[in-house]
């Protein structure tokens, strides 16, 4: 059956490529296809017979006639291989144990078929009965999952607890050993959670499934079981230890207290033994959570405690002995260098520093003495000795001190007499012309040194009254030689003074000879500047001696007298040269400007020479505003600067003027060549795309032609009248904006047209063109599989040349009366989507007729394999 319809299909494929006309053949060999597969079926229905009647009007674009199917009998058609398709998979979705999709795909078909057309589908009543027959499997299709699902969840349930169980088998093997670690048991308790956790995560199957129920309670009572064998034997590992570490930690007490049996023991021994019985308690201490878990060691370390009291008490005993037999010693060493000391400061020829080191060695025996003091209250026979040595050490005290002030006397007397000595010998030192600072600084000095020597000497007059006339002497001999450093200071200070400032004055002159020169250089200039700000500088670094010596004074006064002189003569020079090399910049800068308002005033001018023009104007304007600066100062410069600013305004003028012309020729004329080059172009450009592209370019050109043509003629409306050449003609300024708005127009429609074109030509063309391909590769296949897919392929093909069509000519209405060239015809948007909408009709008919033979050929099938 279906090998006729393919014939059939074949020959009409064969007729449909050898004819000239585009679109009659086809419809007339679909027709015939539909009749064939109308008898192959043997339906002769109301349907059929309306298909092979006669041509529908508008079938195609030809008058060829064309076949088709009623309304009615398409949806029965549809609705009812929808909802079969809808019952097959429902069914295939139970098969994989998917419930909830086949009743969403159940419920899509029993909308299906409570709808009234399917009281017209002949198997109406079998597909009644299948969705029935379907929708009661659904419960024990559900009931299957539930039951899949709870063995799952057992199984997987039981394994981990197996896992779990075996996971504490082994973590509790390393326990039996003598002395295991506390990893072991930390571990082995892990396993034990774990294990009780998986329990847990199982309890809710226990009343689903009995054999669960009996595993898990003999795991449980494993648990019990282990759980408790951890705990005690972490107990009695835990005993044992502590009971080794308190044996060894009194070994090391009972070593440690032999070490401090003398009195020479040192601390580090009696620290050794404080560490050992703080060792010991906090190893009790550690012990102590045992004692309540096992009265054996309870007892003893019980007994090893009160031991413990008992060594704490003995340590305390043994160390006030010792730390009295240190004291004692200490106490002794410093008396005995303080004896030492006493003689030396009691010996002729005494130092003033064995003073102190007498008075230290007394500060270290009481410092010895208040280091013991907490042993007094504690040892009589210790505080008897303190109190001897105390009052030893103030007795002491009293016999140095008077013993120090006669040295110092001795001291002070022959240092003040050396001082003297070199005061005298630096005052001679100065009293001869040129002396230099360092003598001066050697006689103040000295005389700061005799200063210092009778300061210091001050708290010893009181016990001395010829020592007191011998200072007072040496205080005023100092004064006497302050006062005359003071005056030999001055006399040396004018006289470098007057030096300095005849050699600036000479300098000073030398600089206004070179400047009342010609032509001086602005060096010259600055070297005036510099010697006369270095000779004012000098004079008033000088001025506080004006002050104290009148002769030098008066020499200053004549001095600023001829400093302002000369200032003024270099002010006066400045000013001349600097006007001299204005003028010469400024004319430079003009004969610039005439050469280029003469370039931008010419017929071939650019913009290039706008821009020249303006700057070298700007330029000349920057060279007159230079000098303003000097137009306050002289009065014939101001004049001839008024007279440049006036020819700058006149040349400015002339330079806008050319601007204008220049922006006239380059902006909107060269536009509207641009534009119509585009036209040219486009006129002859191959593609559709390229002629539109060119088109939008010359609209944009003859835009802009007229926009900036207006602008320019309102801003300068002598362009009204100028005359630009174009070609070999010359045209008025106010005639190009009318010629640009011609040619925009004729531009904008030919662009109308090239977008329309393209539009059709990508759009409903393309598609009507891809329809008809894929009809035509569609009918070459022998399988049905691929034969619905092309069909399909072509039908998307050809209600899109429908909908992009209908858009087309709403967008563009004026595009129904144009004519396009396709396939070497000429033909209207209309008949190309009606062509589309007659082929989309036929390619529904053939894909409807496929659908039924295929659900014939498979019923044929069932039916024979349920005979057999």
């Amino acid at each position: 059956m279906t090998s006729g319809i393919v014939g059939v299909l074949d020959l009409c494929l064969r007729v449909f490529r050898g004819s000239r006309c585009l679109f009659g053949s086809a419809a007339v060999c679909l027709s015939l296809s539909m009749a064939a597969l109308a008898c192959a079926t043997g339906k002769t229905g109301e349907g059929e017979a309306s298909t092979s009647a006669g041509p529908r009007k508008g079938a195609a674009l030809g008058s060829s006639p064309a076949t088709t199917q009623g309304p009615g009998e398409q949806g029965v058609d549809a609705l009812a291989v929808a909802t079969e398709g809808q019952i097959n998979e429902a069914e295939r979705r139970l098969d994989a144990l998917e419930p909830d999709r086949a009743v969403e795909l159940l419920d899509e078909a029993d909308a299906g078929l409570r709808n009234p057309l399917m009281r017209r589908y002949p198997d109406d009543q079998f597909l009644q009965r299948r969705h029935s027959e379907v929708l009661a499997r659904v419960p024990g299709v559900r009931e299957e999952v539930r039951r899949r699902a709870l063995a799952a969840a057992v199984e997987a349930s039981t394994q981990a607890i197996s896992a779990a169980l075996d996971a504490l088998e082994a973590a509790t093997q390393p326990l039996r050993d003598t002395d295991p670690p506390d990893q072991e048991f930390a571990a082995a308790r892990d396993r034990v959670a774990e294990l009780d956790k998986k329990l847990d995560q199982g309890r809710d199957l226990e009343p689903q499934d009995a054999p669960y129920a009996k595993f898990a309670e003999r795991s449980r009572k494993t648990l019990k079981d282990k759980r408790s064998y951890i705990e005690s034997r972490h107990l009695a590992v835990r005993v044992m230890r502590s009971r080794r570490d308190i044996k060894a930690t009194l070994a090391l007490v009972r070593d440690a207290f032999s070490t401090i049996a003398k009195n020479d023991a040192p601390d580090q021994a009696i620290g050794e033994v404080e560490s050992a019985l703080s060792s010991l308690q906090r190893v009790l201490d550690e012990g102590e959570s045992l004692g309540p878990k096992d009265r054996a060691y309870s007892k003893y370390a019980n007994d090893v405690r009160r031991s413990l009291q008992q060594d704490k008490a003995r340590l305390g005993r043994r160390r006030h002995e010792i730390l009295v037999a240190r004291q004692d010693e200490r106490v002794k060493s410093a008396v005995s260098v303080h004896r030492d000391a006493m003689k030396r400061v009691m010996a002729k020829g005494a130092m003033v520093a064995e003073f102190d080191e007498a008075d230290k060695t007394i500060d270290e025996v009481l410092t010895t003495l208040d280091a013991g003091e907490a042993l007094q209250s504690k040892d009589q026979g210790y505080a008897k000795r303190a109190v001897a040595t105390r009052r030893a050490m103030q007795l002491a005290k009293g016999q140095i001190a008077k013993r120090r002030i006669e040295v110092q006397i001795d001291e002070a007397r022959a240092r003040i007499g050396g001082l003297l000595d070199v005061l005298k010998a630096a005052l001679a030192g100065i009293l001869q012309d040129g002396t230099s600072d360092q003598a001066f600084s050697e006689a103040e000095a000295a005389v700061d040194g005799v200063r210092k020597g009778t300061a210091d000497a001050a708290t010893l007059v009181s016990h001395d009254k010829r020592f007191a006339a011998f200072v007072e002497d040496a205080r005023k001999r100092a004064e006497a030689g302050r006062t005359m450093i003071g005056q030999r200071r001055l006399e040396e200070k004018v006289l470098a003074q007057r030096t300095e400032l005849d050699g600036l004055n000479r300098a000073l002159n030398d600089a206004i000879a070179r400047v009342k020169a010609r032509e001086p250089a602005d060096a010259d200039f600055s070297v005036a500047d510099e010697a006369a700000k270095a000779l004012e500088q000098s004079l008033e670094k000088g001025e506080p001696l004006q002050v104290k010596s009148p002769p030098y004074s008066k020499y200053a006064i004549l001095l600023r007298k001829t400093l302002q002189d000369a200032k003024r003569v270099v002010t006066a020079r400045r000013l001349a040269e600097a006007i001299r090399v204005r003028r010469a910049s400024i004319e430079k800068a003009k004969a610039e400007l005439l050469k280029c308002v003469r370039a931008v005033e010419s017929s071939k001018a650019t913009e290039a020479d706008t821009k020249a023009a303006r700057e070298a104007l700007n330029a000349f304007r920057e060279q007159v505003q230079g000098g303003a600066g000097l137009e306050s100062k002289d009065t014939s410069y101001r004049k001839h600067a008024l007279a440049l600013r006036n020819d700058a305004a006149k040349l400015q003028d002339r330079v806008d003027a050319a601007a204008k012309v220049v922006a006239f020729r380059v902006g909107p004329l060269a536009s509207l060549e641009n534009g119509r080059r585009e036209m040219r172009a486009a006129a002859g450009a191959p593609e559709a795309k390229e002629r539109r592209d060119a088109y939008a370019r010359s609209v944009a050109a003859f835009k802009s032609c007229r926009k900036d043509a207006a602008m320019l003629l309102g801003d300068a409306p002598s362009l009204v009248r100028t005359k630009f050449p174009m070609g070999r003609t010359a045209v008025l300024g106010k005639a190009v904006p009318g010629q640009c708005a011609l040619e925009l127009k004729a531009a904008e429609k030919s662009l109308k047209d090239a977008e329309q074109s393209l539009a059709f030509y990508d759009g409903p063309g393309r598609a009507f063109l891809d329809g008809l391909e894929r009809f035509d590769a569609a009918a070459e296949l022998a399988d049905f599989a691929a034969q619905k897919e092309r069909y399909s392929a072509s039908l998307g093909s050809f209600e899109a040349c429908i909908s992009e069509g209908e858009l087309l000519g709403r967008r563009h209405p004026d595009i129904k009366k144009r004519k396009f060239e396709l396939n070497r015809r000429k033909v209207t948007l209309s008949v190309v989507v009606g062509a589309c909408r007659k082929q989309a009709a036929v390619i529904r008919k053939v894909l409807a007729k496929l659908e039924q033979e295929r659900s014939a050929e498979a019923s044929e099938s069932a039916v024979k394999g349920s005979n057999k």
